[in-house]
């Protein structure tokens, strides 16, 4: 579309919980969290999916997700042995898409939003 950026290129270094500790901060998340799913594909660390934390029957933390064929809801352990068999199911030669855990979000419960100028308004 022949659209110009100017942005420079920056390094940012996040932090998530390996799949191999969820269990341990399950009982800290909320209903309404933010869940991004990070992985991994050769020598490249990114968020390949999300979801939200909702509470299930008696009270567990399961992820809500959007996946083929509809939106599911899961425990995380179905959701990270789902991912063991497709990474077991890749090709010979294929670098395989590798789970590598969680990073969790939550909204601020009281954002505080920078002061505006006076926005123009539509005429009457």
């Amino acid at each position: 579309f022949k659209i110009d950026r100017d942005i420079p290129v920056q390094t940012v270094h996040e932090a998530f919980v390996p799949k191999a500790m969820v269990a341990d901060v399950l009982p800290q998340l909320r209903e309404g969290d933010f869940v991004n799913v990070v992985s991994s594909k050769g020598s490249e660390t990114l968020v390949t999916h999300v979801g939200l934390i909702v509470l299930g029957p008696t009270g567990e933390r399961r992820l809500i997700h959007s996946a083929e064929p509809m939106v599911r809801e899961e425990s995380f352990d179905a959701f990270i042995a789902r991912a063991l068999e497709r990474e077991a199911r890749t090709p010979k030669g294929r670098a395989p898409l590798r789970l590598m855990g969680f990073k969790f979000l939550r909204l601020n419960e009281r954002p505080e939003p920078p002061p505006m100028k006076p926005q123009p308004r539509p005429g009457r």
